[in-house]
């Protein structure tokens, strides 16, 4: 998944929105805009305060590579690296459904 993606999805299971992502690291919320719409790759400096707001790695945010994530119980997710090969259209679905099955599982 791309950088966007990968920003979009974690802010959304986390319940950050982007407005006040964009507050917490000091960006104006059409700088976040442009992070998560269209792609643009932050600055090394940016992507590692974004990084620490959502508790994941920098290399996560660009990557997709979820074994560093923190926060996340790796138990309620064993398949977690198979989705890599989940074509990416479908991919932002999966990972909502996941999230919310996982929400349910704690309830």
């Amino acid at each position: 998944m791309s950088f966007a993606n990968n920003l979009k999805m974690e802010c959304f299971y986390r319940g950050i929105f982007l407005k006040d992502l964009a507050e917490k690291i000091g960006v104006n919320y059409s700088t976040i805009m442009s992070y998560s719409n269209k792609n643009v790759i932050p600055r090394a400096d940016i992507a590692v305060k974004i990084a620490k707001v959502l508790d994941v790695s920098v290399e996560y945010l660009v990557t997709g590579d979820i074994s560093d994530i923190s926060g996340i119980d790796r138990s309620l997710y064993p398949f977690m690296n198979d989705l890599k090969n989940v074509d990416p259209v479908f991919m932002d679905l999966l990972i909502r459904l996941i999230h919310e099955l996982a929400k349910k599982k704690e309830l």
